[in-house]
């Protein structure tokens, strides 16, 4: 019983002693020599609004939630992320976010992967903007099965895929090097920016032939998408608003 209580002893954490100082409080070190000023100690930041449109956060922002004041900026920090911040510190190194949007929605596409194809179509429906190389990707796609052989060339311009099933050929279909796509990646207020992706298909004998979709742009179009939001921000927000991107 001894071991445990001194254990408990030694694992007890002293509270924190702060003292005021000309209306700053500061935490306090007590001493051989007497108290010693330490950090100063900040208030608790006051809440803010949590949306996940930029819809909402329009309407927040119209609204004057919490009467936030006239020296404050809309901040676009990434694609999926906007928040409203005072341009002035609270005198602690810190400026206090009054809005605060988050795009939930996860595109359901597995990119970088080898899928099945009808994983790949569906995913492909609902995470691109329709366009004629979705629709190229999706004659692909469902022309596959157990029985065929795919075939690839490449003449440096553009890439023609060959499925076949045993000496007949099923389908022809003719893709450029990288396909540029829009993908549903960001706010749905906002149309999904243009990004390229290599298509490449692995077969092997007696199995479904699989396909991915990968990424090549470097991610430039997180910067395109974030460039879009402000875009979209300026329209809507009352004349003069300053949107940081």
């Amino acid at each position: 019983m001894l071991k445990e209580f001194v254990q408990y002893l030694v694992g007890l954490k002293p509270s924190t002693i702060v003292k005021e100082v000309n209306g700053v409080t500061y935490s306090v070190t007590p001493g051989a020599n007497g108290e010693a000023l330490g950090d100063i100690v900040a208030p608790p930041e006051s809440p803010y609004l949590s949306l996940r449109t930029l819809t909402g956060f329009v309407d927040a922002f119209n609204a004057k939630i919490d009467e936030f004041p006239e020296t404050v900026a809309v901040h676009v920090v990434d694609h999926i992320n906007v928040q409203l911040l005072s341009l002035r510190d609270d005198g602690f190194g810190r400026r206090h976010r009054w809005l605060s949007a988050v795009c939930q929605e996860k595109n359901p596409f597995p990119f970088d992967e080898y899928v099945i194809p009808e994983k790949f179509l569906l995913a492909l429906q609902s995470g691109f903007l329709p366009t004629e190389e979705v629709i190229k990707l999706q004659r692909l796609a469902s022309s596959l099965t157990t029985e065929n052989s795919v075939g690839t060339q490449d003449d440096g311009l553009s890439q023609t895929i060959t499925v076949k099933q045993g000496s007949v050929t099923r389908t022809t279909v003719e893709l450029p090097p990288r396909i540029p796509l829009f993908a549903y990646r960001t706010f749905r207020e906002v149309d999904p920016v243009k990004s390229e992706f290599l298509v490449r298909l692995k077969g092997q004998p007696g199995q479904l032939p699989s396909i991915g979709l990968l990424q090549v742009d470097a991610d430039k179009w997180k910067t395109d998408t974030m460039l879009r939001v402000a875009t979209w921000l300026k329209a809507e927000l009352p004349a003069g608003t300053t949107i940081i991107a």
